[in-house]
């Protein structure tokens, strides 16, 4: 189940990576449906380090694909955070020192993109490779 909770928050996630910029980007809910995908890769990350241990976790066959899960949440958890105090901010007054530091911390929101790496690796697994052949036997 928690590959399907995972490639749910992947599939959420870079789908509204472009609606997001286009569509009321201040909007509460994006903030939402972020804080929602993070949770679920939060919880991805402690699950697995509960049922594997740390040394498992970080030094086991797929270290590589863990590491990158982690610097990945961790970027999305700093970018929840920018967006949370941007949602205050932005009604507060807009030269308060802190709106100044979220203008600079916007270069956060350029990192969206390594999510997409979050997809490459959920279509690297076994169950989108017998998705994929189903789908193809479908059409076929």
């Amino acid at each position: 189940y928690l590959n399907i909770l995972v490639g749910t928050c992947v599939v959420v996630s870079v789908a509204t990576m472009g609606p997001r910029m286009d569509v009321y980007p201040n909007h509460v809910l994006w903030f939402l449906v972020e804080l929602l995908c993070t949770a679920g890769f939060t919880a991805e990350i402690v699950i697995k380090l509960t049922m594997w241990g740390p040394r498992c976790f970080f030094c086991g066959d797929a270290w590589r694909w863990n590491v990158l899960d982690v610097v990945v949440t961790s970027l999305s958890l700093v970018d929840l955070c920018v967006n949370l105090m941007e949602l205050f901010v932005a009604e507060a007054d807009a030269n308060t020192p802190l709106a100044k530091i979220l203008r600079t911390a916007v270069v956060l929101r350029t990192l969206r993109s390594v999510r997409v790496i979050r997809l490459v690796k959920l279509l690297n697994s076994p169950m989108a490779r017998d998705l994929a052949n189903m789908v193809v036997g479908l059409v076929i």
